[in-house]
């Protein structure tokens, strides 16, 4: 190796976890911020980036009447009891205004939040599911299939 330690990039931390098992989002109210079950540890201070993909489903029939729902998620900072902010992003929204047959819609999507903590900090996935209409049936929530929450540091 030649040059000196001037020339050579920080190494930083990363980490990524997967959700384990599925999150009902039926048997909670409308508009209640559910644990996810997915966290990471930000080893200390700094500046990271966290993303989360979620792999989310609606599920109606026929009873669920004329139906507008949407699942969304968001960060939440377990350290410092708040939700992280800017952090809440709508991943899915369906609606019918006379669904006939049983319906199961799936979607993903993935956000990306800078954050910059003092100390070690836990951060955590929620999801809620918002009824603006109609009921939802089993089914509805979050999938394990590439549901995901990481970061990486990029500065200290």
């Amino acid at each position: 190796m030649t040059g000196t330690s001037s020339g050579l990039r920080p190494v930083y931390p990363s980490d990524e976890v997967l959700l384990p098992a599925f999150v009902d989002l039926v048997a909670t109210a409308s508009g209640a911020w559910v644990n996810s079950g997915l966290a990471v540890i930000l080893p200390g201070p700094g500046t990271y980036e966290i993303s989360a993909t979620l792999h989310t489903v609606i599920a109606t029939n026929p009873s669920s009447g004329s139906y507008n729902i949407a699942i969304a998620g968001r960060l939440w900072n377990a350290s410092a009891g708040a939700a992280v902010a800017g952090s809440q992003y709508t991943v899915q929204q369906t609606l019918d205004n006379a669904p006939t047959s049983f319906n199961s819609d799936a979607d993903m999507g993935t956000f990306h939040r800078f954050v910059t903590v003092t100390a070690p900090t836990t951060v955590r996935l929620e999801v809620t599911r918002i009824n603006t209409s109609g009921t939802p049936v089993p089914t509805t929530g979050l999938q394990t299939a590439n549901t995901r929450l990481a970061f990486k540091k990029i500065s200290d």
